[in-house]
């Protein structure tokens, strides 16, 4: 019996310590997933300034940024396909759209960094229109009576 007691005593002295250094790699997790959120944000948004040992001037490259509208067509990858898509409603905070797919109708919300604005074909409009008539000016005033 004095074998079970010894045990059970020492196991009553390191169960504290052990749940002292769980509560504190806890902490240091934390604070860690914290300074990886920061650090993701700095390097989105051309925070992190590079120091260097050269005499020529490190100008940071700023990501483009694209700014989007309610009612932009736009295209993204939808589970490994191209989606086309109408921007219904922004939340430029949280970084998100809102999005009408074509041709099927169905809402969904996504991330606006994984967003393309599709480009209009300017010239498939003015064929659909027929032929953009041009008007010549002239910088000259009919005499009066010679106007056709």
């Amino acid at each position: 019996m004095l074998v079970n007691e010894s045990s059970t005593e020492a196991e009553s002295e390191v169960v504290p310590a052990l749940e002292r250094i769980a509560d504190e790699l806890q902490i240091v997790r934390n604070v860690l997933d914290e300074i990886r959120t920061d650090f993701q944000w700095a390097v989105r948004n051309g925070r992190v300034v590079i120091h260097s040992q050269s005499t020529e001037p490190v100008t940071p490259q700023h990501p483009e940024v694209t700014l989007f509208n309610e009612g932009d067509a736009v295209e993204f990858d939808l589970g490994g396909e191209f989606a086309f898509a109408e921007i219904v409603e922004l939340n430029d905070g949280l970084n998100r759209a809102i999005v009408q797919l074509t041709p099927s109708g169905e809402t969904i919300t996504v991330q606006q960094d994984d967003l393309q604005k599709v480009e209009t074909d300017r010239l498939a409009r003015a064929q659909r229109n027929g032929p953009e008539q041009s008007i010549e000016t002239t910088c000259e005033l009919p005499e009066p009576g010679e106007l056709f």
